[in-house]
């Protein structure tokens, strides 16, 4: 019987890791969000529902667990969108000891690119995506 790594695997691409959604940097991250959204039309209501609800979803993201049993290939920016050398140094680091926490992770830094990696890099998203799936793929053959 195969176990979930067999079954699953994950790429992240510059996506936000649970030790970086600490209270204090989403409170940080709130004040730098627009507060004069229009809100006229679905995108507006959109964004003004997604601004309110984004630190509470964030505190709680910060409470979860990644579960070892499932790999994964973490992707993360050169160059993070943050405003601080010091918030780009920690959103970096996050995703790096993110990776280093389990034996059946791996992180790569997306050289050159910023927060919009698939756009900047598709061809390392590719790459990470088409090794993923052949990883499953072999997996389920034995």
């Amino acid at each position: 019987e195969m176990c979930i790594r067999d079954r699953a695997r994950a790429v992240l691409v510059d996506g936000t890791v649970p030790s970086f959604c600490t209270d204090e940097e989403m409170a940080r991250m709130a004040s730098t969000f627009p507060k004069d959204v229009e809100q006229d039309d679905k995108q507006g209501r959109t964004w003004t529902a997604f601004f309110a609800a984004w630190p509470a979803m964030q505190h709680g993201f910060h409470e979860m667990r990644w579960p070892d049993s499932v790999p994964a290939t973490v992707i993360v920016s050169e160059h993070p969108p943050f405003l601080t050398p010091a918030e780009n140094a920690a959103w970096t680091q996050d995703h790096v000891d993110f990776a280093h926490a389990a034996e059946n992770r791996t992180v790569e830094i997306a050289k050159g690119s910023s927060h919009i990696v698939m756009s900047d890099r598709p061809d390392l998203v590719s790459q990470a995506v088409v090794a993923a799936v052949d990883q499953v793929r072999q997996a389920a053959q034995h």
